[in-house]
């Protein structure tokens, strides 16, 4: 039984001296893709959501968060957690990186409407803002132009090529990424192991 084993093979790294010069490099290049990643994160862009939907800019000059008008009353943390959590739920990397078509992109544009309106006619009363057309207005505007910035993000997949071919040629400037080029092979190559 012993004599039937066929030991299968180790990936065999490339054993020459890595030049510092291509460590140097791939780190780098490692570097910008997760700089850029971290740019790109829809967590990121909610975070401005909050501070937008409490009323506060960024100022540039400073980079801090600052009260666009002091007499403006911030609205209902109760409106705020809803509108956040909801949020959420639809701006997250699994959505910028997935393949969206226009018609899916409208249809779930028309859902977060439809959700809206429904929360400001049902709750408005619980939030302060009966005759507060014009707040209701600025955060509606705030909540649909950013989803739907997120959704195009993802139309035809543009941004999911972009990141992932970013990481490809992070991969072929790593020695490890030419090594995984020659370890790729289809799945009949995979099972020459048998025949041998």
């Amino acid at each position: 039984m012993d004599q039937n084993f066929i030991e299968q093979g180790q990936p065999v790294y490339n054993s020459e001296p890595v030049n510092p010069n291509e460590i140097y490099a791939s780190a780098l290049q490692e570097e910008r893709v997760l700089n850029l990643l971290s740019q790109l994160s829809p967590e990121n862009q909610l975070k401005d959501i909050y501070w937008y939907l409490r009323g506060y800019y960024k100022n540039p000059n400073t980079n801090q968060w600052e009260k666009q008008n002091k007499d403006l009353k911030e609205i209902s943390p109760l409106l705020l957690s809803r509108v956040m959590g909801f949020l959420g739920s639809l701006s997250h990397q699994g959505i910028t990186l997935s393949n969206m078509t226009e018609t899916k992109i409208n249809r779930t544009m028309k859902l977060i409407i439809e959700w809206y309106v429904d929360e400001m006619v049902a709750n408005a009363h619980l939030y302060g803002l009966e005759d507060e057309y014009a707040e209701r207005s600025r955060i509606g505007i705030i909540i649909f132009e950013n989803c739907f910035a997120a959704f195009n993000r993802s139309l035809g997949g543009t941004e999911s090529r972009r990141v992932f071919g970013a990481l490809s040629i992070g991969e072929n400037l790593s020695p490890y990424g030419q090594f995984n080029q020659q370890k790729k092979r289809g799945f009949l190559d995979s099972l020459k192991i048998w025949k041998d």
